[in-house]
């Protein structure tokens, strides 16, 4: 690993600072030569060991410094590691390098950071991170990704959020996404996010998970259950099997409270089948609605 390297890496790893004065350039480039070298291991004691291995591999062994301290490490290792922006930088390039274990290590930082800005901005980069997925750093994301239900800070902040952590569920198999999605109860947050982020292919035994959800939430009460009800229905909108519209004409004429839903949902899939929903949808009043159903009508031929 050597200087030059690290410098590729920051000029290619697609992050932007959004600071951009003077003085916080001069402050990066000095930060980022120091970062080099230590990543370059440099020290005669080569404390890390990291001759011959990849940066990836070298940061990562220095992160672990700031996670696990280890007594033995130098004084101006300690000493650097203090430094939130080199964290931020050394969490960019570990995304950028795709070290192995850079999943679980950006979700250490995020659990052991205490400020909201530090822990987005990791959860950002490990959004880049493709290898080391594991089981554990998955439920690890979908736990802190659920706690982040409350934060404020503006209108965008949870549109944000989404954008981040759904761009994190290209990790995950069917299989998983309907493992959480059958324990639901525990992170609700992050259950409807995977459902609204969801295709119904990407999700193993679709329609008996989105059976069973609605089964839960009969039976259940409170503004989460509600979210997941209309995230479930949400996500059986994009499903044009003819299981998932049985189960949506099975809703329409239980759910009084939710008809208009329904109907556009309906409406998605023209179907001569569907056409005395659109017929019902169009009288419902809501302009929308009508108008949906009217098209779903003329493209069934009906």
């Amino acid at each position: 690993v050597t200087v030059a390297e690290i410098d590729n890496a920051i000029k290619n790893s697609g992050f932007k600072n959004s600071e951009t004065t003077e003085a916080v350039r001069i402050r990066q480039s000095r930060d980022m030569l120091r970062l080099g070298q230590l990543a370059a291991m440099t020290y005669p004691e080569d404390w890390l060991k990291t001759t011959g291995v990849s940066l990836g591999q070298a940061l990562s062994r220095l992160l672990r410094q700031k996670l696990a301290p280890d007594a033995k490490a130098p004084p101006h290792v300690t000493a650097l590691l203090k430094d939130e922006f080199v964290l931020h930088e050394i969490a960019r390039l570990i995304a950028y390098a795709q070290a192995p274990d850079a999943p679980d290590n950006l979700l250490s930082l995020i659990e052991k950071s205490t400020t909201p800005v530090s822990q987005i901005h990791y959860a950002l980069c490990l959004r880049y991170a493709r290898a080391g997925w594991t089981p554990a750093a998955k439920r690890r994301l979908l736990e802190w990704y659920n706690s982040t239900r409350d934060l404020e800070g503006g209108h965008s902040l949870q549109g944000y959020l989404r954008n981040i952590v759904g761009g994190c569920l290209d990790n995950f198999t069917p299989e998983d996404r309907a493992a959480y999605l059958a324990d639901w109860k525990q992170w609700p947050h992050a259950a409807k996010l995977i459902l609204s982020q969801s295709q119904p292919d990407q999700i193993q035994d679709f329609d008996a998970i989105v059976n069973k959800l609605l089964l839960d939430v009969e039976m259940a009460e409170g503004s989460d259950v509600q979210e997941i009800a209309t995230a479930t229905i949400d996500s059986l909108i994009k499903s044009s099997q003819p299981a998932a519209q049985t189960t949506l004409r099975r809703l329409f004429d239980q759910q009084a409270d939710r008809r208009d839903q329904l109907a556009r949902g309906l409406a998605a899939h023209p179907s001569a089948e569907n056409a005395p929903y659109y017929i019902r949808g169009i009288q419902s009043g809501d302009g929308t609605t009508a108008q949906q159903c009217i098209q779903a009508l003329e493209k069934a031929g009906v």
